[in-house]
């Protein structure tokens, strides 16, 4: 089996490139949910515990959404993004802090 790797990004380089994107071998980009997971908590003021505790899931759950290492099952995503006020359509396609919300 040939082993392709994956281009990341983790850190923006100029303002124009939105940071957390990753590039998979078939061109598609990766959405920002973990990027924007995380800015989602510190604007609300949560604890990562804290939010895992009130969207009713296990920490090791949710530092895994939030470092990138796996994303949520779409029911949970649709809770998050009900709990932020925010379209799962916005979460996983744009930077929330590139549009000031």
């Amino acid at each position: 089996m040939e082993n392709k790797q994956i281009a990341t990004s983790f850190e923006p380089t100029a303002k124009s490139q939105k940071p957390f994107t990753e590039t998979r071998p078939t061109g598609k980009t990766i959405c920002f949910f973990s990027y924007n997971l995380k800015f989602l908590r510190k604007k609300h003021g949560y604890m990562a515990s804290d939010l895992a505790a009130k969207l009713n899931t296990q920490y090791k759950n949710y530092r895994n959404w939030e470092c990138g290492h796996c994303e949520p099952a779409i029911p949970v995503l649709l809770r998050i993004c009900a709990f932020f006020n925010v379209s799962a359509q916005t979460m996983l396609t744009e930077s929330l802090e590139d549009l000031a919300i």
